[in-house]
């Protein structure tokens, strides 16, 4: 139990722009990735207004980045039992919070505890979305433990059924709220 107890955890790392000391915390893809566990792989979204993701977009491959953690964002309250559901509800950037927590949980030998997680994420039209081919990956890999449910505001017309509506009724679902600034 406690394995997945310390699996269930989402963790973020802090990058700095040292011009003008502005710091944001981003999550990585992976805490250990299968392949290169000296490596981070990010996200990360451009944004006009935000001055970090700027800088990240200039500087040139291979430059050195100043940044610090892993910093806990998340943890199951462990006053808790380990629910048999985990539903995460994000939209933007946001998703790679439930990359993450799909990679802690089921990139490692799997475990009799490990509870079901359903990714419901949002975004304003298709083409916004991230990591769908990741995150469809996890749901064929694991049948019956993790779904994705996508919802968008604007529908191609040539695609029918965007979402699945699941609402969690029990006791034993643990839900995770992610959003991003853009959101």
């Amino acid at each position: 139990m406690d394995k997945i107890r310390c699996r269930l955890a989402i963790y973020a790392y802090y990058i700095k722009e040292p011009t003008i000391q502005v710091e944001r915390a981003y999550t990585p893809l992976f805490m250990m990735h299968k392949i290169d566990p000296t490596m981070l792989h990010f996200t990360i979204k451009r944004y006009g207004s935000g001055e970090l993701s700027r800088y990240l977009y200039r500087i040139p491959t291979g430059a050195t980045v100043s940044l610090r953690g892993p910093e806990l964002t998340w943890k199951l309250d462990p006053s808790l039992d380990v629910p048999k559901e985990v539903v995460m509800l994000v939209a933007g950037t946001g998703v790679t919070t439930a990359h993450q927590l799909l990679s802690n949980v089921y990139d490692k030998a799997p475990l009799p505890a490990t509870p079901k997680i359903s990714v419901l994420y949002a975004a304003r039209s298709m083409d916004d979305l991230l990591l769908i081919p990741e995150l469809a990956e996890y749901q064929k890999k694991y049948p019956g433990k993790v779904k994705l449910h996508i919802w968008t505001e604007s529908e191609p017309s040539s695609l029918h059924v965007i979402a699945t509506v699941y609402w969690p009724t029990n006791a034993s679902t643990a839900a995770i709220v992610v959003a991003s600034e853009a959101w």
